[in-house]
């Protein structure tokens, strides 16, 4: 790993790697970069202006979670955060009260925390018309009726998989995901202020290729 700049714009941890956890800074342009990715993906997902989003995550992790705030305001999206499980009252509070049409980020902690917070999480989720939860908690929405797509943490960044599976998308124009003997490595495509060269991500997973598009399969 190599750094190229000395100005970051923000800094991060990479808490979940092998041999970490690793400062990670961040320039200006790799935010803007990462943003672009993620309004493709909101889109991709179906999200358009007027619509209203609920992003859950945890504070530590805002490095990850900014580029989407940042497409989310770009796309004229309006939206409320929260952070995880002992912010629950929060996101029951947006599920009351503003009745979202997209949740992104949910954990499973959240969602079987609603009965206790006087909602009735099938009811909650109704009118949700996208729902992006970490595994646990998609296959908890599946069993209530919906399709949701998937969430995971891979190293410096989200993969999303689609409902119909297939494995996680990524952004595949900044990074490069190998496997190697059933382990996956990550190196950077492009100039970054922590250039990655086939760092040991920690996750055991295969890398494979749908419709053209790469994506990561977990073994989960």
């Amino acid at each position: 790993m190599t750094t190229t700049d000395t100005t970051p714009w923000a800094v991060g941890v990479l808490r979940h790697v092998a041999g970490g956890p690793l400062v990670m800074p961040i320039s200006e342009a790799e935010m803007e970069r990462d943003a672009q990715w993620a309004t493709g993906l909101l889109r991709r997902m179906g999200l358009g202006a007027g619509d209203l989003a609920h992003l859950i995550g945890p504070g530590g992790d805002y490095h990850l979670l900014w580029p989407f705030e940042d497409a989310l305001t770009r796309m004229r999206v309006p939206f409320g955060q929260a952070d995880t499980l002992y912010d629950a009252a929060r996101t029951a509070m947006f599920l009351r009260r503003v009745r979202p049409q997209a949740v992104i980020g949910l954990t499973l902690e959240v969602l079987d925390a609603l009965p206790a917070l006087g909602l009735d999480p099938v009811q909650a989720f109704q009118d949700v018309r996208i729902a992006c939860g970490y595994a646990a908690a998609a296959e908890k929405l599946k069993s209530m009726g919906l399709f949701p797509w998937k969430q995971a943490m891979l190293g410096p960044f989200y993969g999303f998989e689609p409902p119909e599976g297939g494995g996680y998308s990524y952004n595949h124009e900044e990074w490069l995901v190998e496997e190697d003997a059933g382990r996956l490595r990550l190196s950077s495509r492009r100039p970054r202020m922590l250039t990655f060269d086939r760092l040991d991500l920690g996750i055991r997973g295969s890398v494979t290729e749908v419709d053209g598009e790469n994506r990561i399969v977990l073994e989960e």
